[in-house]
């Protein structure tokens, strides 16, 4: 299945490439969840359900991070984004 939302994970207390590589393993257990990108600091994630999203910022806590979704960014009324 192709996902249906890109979603971006904003993660505390990832230190280094061990931190990037447990989280990747996290991620690669959540059913419904492809991994586009990890970093420390955060995860670039498609999820092809709803439920998927909320399985990762689980398993990412669960391997002993902090993680929340990062915001959108805010625009100004009038304003459009290229």
């Amino acid at each position: 299945m192709r996902p249906a939302a890109t979603r971006t994970i904003e993660i505390s207390g990832m230190s280094g490439d061990p931190c990037v590589q447990k989280v990747i393993v996290a991620l690669n257990r959540v059913s419904g969840v492809c991994i586009e990108s990890v970093q420390v600091g955060r995860a670039v994630i498609g999820c092809v359900f709803p439920a998927a999203f909320v399985a990762a910022c689980g398993a990412i806590c669960y391997a002993g991070y902090r993680a929340r979704e990062r915001p959108a960014p805010i625009v100004p009324l009038g304003r459009r984004t290229a």
